[in-house]
């Protein structure tokens, strides 16, 4: 028996048996996890179309009439409504025993988020109200469908909300890479725009220049109610002179010349 190939095999017995430890991190492979959304073929979504018409529009060698651009936003709009009927036509109804029918899975997400698009591009707010507000310069009162629309949630919101953690750091990450909100979809603005800055320290400004207004006011106020005090501190009492009152004289003489008047009366009979 030859005792280095023995020693070889246990050695190699060793290493397949017992791999070593700790991992490297370059030797951990993540697990492939399927992306939260899966969003239909690019020219069957609605920016797909309006990137196709736009390119029909500007990248066209000549100059289109009136007529020729009507038709291509026409041409626009059916595009749009058979993406719509198809997206809705692939969907499948709701099955709690059919894996392939639940919301959570990515490209469910992503159909249902695109019949969302297509219809409300297809079908505007039959009341405009930025219209409205622009020609009146009022506001519409809205209508009671319209307050309890606004009251419901969303498809994305509800989309998001029913999505993993995982899921949502997958997709939060991927947006932000971006530059946008993954849970909103608003751009994330990094550095704040030199106009903004400017009309930020301009109010800033005034509402320190307000409240110096008001503390010189309060102060002006206590100032005058300090020298109000002290002058009517200093103001005296006018004194009543000492002895008997000048009108108390006056009656008392009054009244003997009445007395006099009928003693001599008296006398007299």
């Amino acid at each position: 028996m030859n005792p280095d190939k023995t020693v070889r095999q246990l050695e190699a017995l060793k290493k397949w048996s017992q791999p070593t430890l700790p991992f490297k991190q370059e030797e951990i492979k993540p697990a492939n996890k399927p992306f939260p959304i899966k969003k239909p073929f690019f020219y069957d979504t609605k920016e797909g179309i309006d990137y196709f018409t736009k390119l029909s529009i500007e990248d066209n060698p000549k100059k289109l009439t009136p007529k020729e651009l009507a038709d291509i936003h026409k041409l626009n709009k059916d595009m749009k409504r058979s993406a719509l009927d198809h997206h809705i036509k692939t969907l499948k109804p709701f099955d709690s025993l059919g894996n392939e029918t639940y919301p959570s899975r990515p490209e469910v997400r992503g159909k249902l988020l695109e019949i969302d698009k297509l219809e409300k591009d297809l079908e505007p707010p039959k009341r405009d109200h930025f219209k409205h507000y622009v020609k009146t310069g009022k506001f519409l009162e809205p209508t009671k469908e319209e307050i309890e629309r606004t009251k419901l949630p969303s498809t994305w919101e509800v989309l998001y909300q029913g999505m993993t953690p995982f899921e949502k750091g997958q997709w939060n990450a991927q947006q932000r890479k971006k530059g946008m909100n993954g849970k909103t979809g608003d751009p994330i603005t990094k550095t704040i725009p030199k106009e903004v800055n400017q009309v930020m320290k301009n109010e800033l400004d005034n509402i320190r220049r307000l409240r110096r207004d008001v503390e010189n006011l309060q102060e002006e106020k206590l100032l005058q109610m300090r020298r109000e005090t002290e002058r009517f501190g200093r103001i005296k009492k006018k004194e009543e002179p000492a002895g008997l009152h000048e009108t108390f004289v006056k009656d008392k003489l009054i009244e003997g010349s009445i007395l006099n008047q009928i003693k001599e009366d008296n006398e007299k009979i």
